[in-house]
């Protein structure tokens, strides 16, 4: 009788052993609150062509701050899987797809610009995961969208402010304004100012489209000279802000000339030897390292990048300052691998520190953030004014 509970018990003690070991991961997935579990979170960026610098610091960013808080509150691990668009809206929704379906991702940050973001609009509801866009500010981005969001300020709230800036501070009365017919932001921006500014009693003088020949523009701008133009709005790339204002020089005329966000670290990253060709012109932005701090901002920027992987930028700040405010949505939810509830909990962030003050994002995924006018002296930003 003994020897036949014996071997009973041991063979329920093997059974016990093969299931323990079968079962392991599967178990520690199911309790939600056992931690040592790892949270994938998708990062889409690009990281070849022109575009590889926004994600490259994008990336570094995340990095530094996921080594300032590595685990969850609940002692899960999040696990980065990234994915390359080259900034390239034919590629974005299948690199979306393949974090979603192969590699079963929670959330995503996206890292590239306002073209390839409008692409995963559709495709982020569709599979119910949450996507928080980084840089992104095409205004229609988070519209009607239930898990799409924007840590950017979108191009509504810029132009608007680029045109009271230039009207109401600086008494500017007379503004041509350039745009790129191939791109959202530029488009947007344009639009967004043309209307802004004639309700302030300002007059648009011209419209030119930045695809002219270098000809043409020195043409333009001679005209644009003789008819006392006093301001341009450029809303354009690195690369065409700079030629117009190289044309500028060649003609001797320095009107004020006003881009958009991220222009100068867009210029320091792909163009640093032209740098002064932005002396004294005004930009708009997100971050500033010319300003104080929140504490956020003052403890994260204490970090290295990584040895010898240069300074922190615009990029890096989004980087790090989306995947705290992800990091947040994931600690406030049950269970972090959650799509709906870590949607949920991102669209109800209030009040959360970032770099320059306080972010908060409403349900419909638009934040509501402060924004920074810059002068760029001596080839650095200059901080001017923040306007919340």
């Amino acid at each position: 009788m003994g020897k036949r509970i014996c071997r009973c018990l041991g063979r329920v003690f093997i059974i016990g052993l093969l299931l323990l070991a079968s079962g392991i991961t599967a178990l520690a997935g199911e309790d939600a609150g056992s931690g040592g579990r790892k949270v994938k979170i998708g990062v889409i960026a690009p990281f070849t062509g022109p575009d590889s610098p926004k994600g490259e610091s994008g990336l570094k960013g995340i990095k530094a701050f996921l080594k300032t808080s590595p685990l969850l509150r609940r002692g899960d691990e999040i696990e980065l899987v990234v994915g390359d668009d080259g900034n390239n809206p034919a590629y974005t929704v299948t690199v979306f797809q393949t974090l979603v379906e192969r590699e079963k991702v929670t959330a995503v940050l996206v890292l590239s610009t306002s073209g390839p973001v409008l692409e995963i609009n559709r495709s982020a509801d569709q599979y119910e995961t949450p996507v928080l866009a980084l840089i992104a500010s095409h205004p229609e981005i988070a519209e009607n969208r239930q898990y799409i969001s924007q840590l950017c300020f979108d191009n509504r709230f810029q132009g608007k402010v680029a045109a009271l800036f230039i009207r109401d501070e600086l008494f500017l009365s007379r503004v041509a304004v350039f745009e790129d017919a191939g791109s959202t932001y530029s488009l947007s921006l344009s639009t967004v100012f043309r209307e802004k500014f004639p309700e302030l009693d300002g007059s648009i003088t011209d419209l030119i489209p930045v695809s002219i020949s270098d000809r043409d523009l020195e043409v333009k701008l001679k005209e644009l000279k003789a008819q006392d133009t006093e301001c341009l709005y450029l809303p354009l790339d690195a690369k065409d802000f700079l030629r117009v204002s190289r044309v500028l020089r060649e003609i001797d005329w320095a009107p004020l000339r006003m881009g958009g966000d991220g222009l100068f670290t867009s210029v320091a990253a792909d163009f640093e030897e032209e740098l002064y060709l932005l002396e004294g012109s005004l930009g708009i932005d997100v971050y500033s390292l010319d300003t104080r701090w929140a504490a956020f901002g003052s403890r994260l920027l204490k970090q290295d990048l990584a040895p010898g992987d240069g300074e922190w930028n615009t990029y890096a700040m989004a980087g790090a300052e989306g995947m705290a405010v992800m990091v947040n949505a994931l600690d406030h939810s049950e269970d972090p691998r959650d799509r709906e509830e870590v949607n949920r909990r991102l669209r109800e962030t209030v009040d959360f520190e970032g770099f320059m003050g306080n972010i908060s994002l409403d349900a419909s995924g638009k934040v509501q953030r402060p924004l920074i006018i810059h002068s760029v002296k001596n080839g650095r930003p200059e901080f001017l004014v923040r306007v919340h």
